[in-house]
């Protein structure tokens, strides 16, 4: 079945200095500033993502970022506890809620944001996205076989109060659930697509 595979502010400084030492990535090579006019070098896409190595939509690292946000034992700081899929809003009943250490989601909610900015819904500026949106990324491809990390992905924006809870109309399958998302996404591209370094190279300010 589909469905089967289913802020507030921090003043302490400690608190902060954590998030900050978890968001560091350190550069992978050592390279110049770049001349202000010059054109990068398609073929060297490792030295223009030095700063920070952007996310490529796939099944693998969404399981990835998944598993790392979830909550362990003795965590005390949760964020998750309601489900996206509610009987509130036409489902058949409230589907499984994942609880998160907020403090691992918004270590890595770049990583996060980078990702839904490649879901294709997202990155054609829809306001509304159906829940079986999130499996087809900017390319018109499917990005997984199943379902399961699309879900996963779903739950990690909905923690994070990007996008409101799935809103099912009578007698319609789950998947055209519909939510709203709540911030603005900017569209973005993988790092597996040829046009990448040269899109990066014009678009990576907000991301380093």
């Amino acid at each position: 079945m589909f469905f089967d595979f289913f802020t507030r502010s921090y003043q302490s400084k400690e608190y902060i200095d954590t998030i900050n030492e978890l968001q560091h990535v350190p550069a992978l090579i050592e390279i110049d500033d770049p001349p202000e006019e010059a054109e990068p070098d398609c073929e060297a896409a490792e030295e223009i993502e030095a700063d920070y190595a952007p996310p490529a939509l796939t099944a693998e690292t969404v399981e990835r970022l998944f598993h790392a946000c979830l909550a362990r034992e003795g965590d005390t700081d949760i964020a998750g506890r309601v489900s996206p899929f509610r009987k509130v809003n036409g489902y058949p009943s409230d589907f499984k809620p994942y609880l998160f250490d907020r403090l691992q989601l918004l270590a890595r909610q770049r990583d996060i944001r980078y990702l839904l900015g490649q879901v294709q819904a997202i990155a054609q500026g829809q306001r509304s996205v159906p829940v079986g949106a999130f499996r087809t990324d900017y390319r018109g491809r499917l990005w997984e076989d199943g379902t399961t990390n699309a879900i996963y992905l779903v739950y990690l924006a909905h923690a994070l109060e990007w996008i409101g809870d799935f809103v099912l109309p009578p007698e319609s399958p789950g998947w055209k659930g519909q939510a709203r998302l709540l911030t603005d996404i900017t569209p973005t591209l993988s790092p597996e697509d040829p046009d990448f370094p040269a899109w990066w190279w014009k678009n990576k300010t907000p991301w380093i």
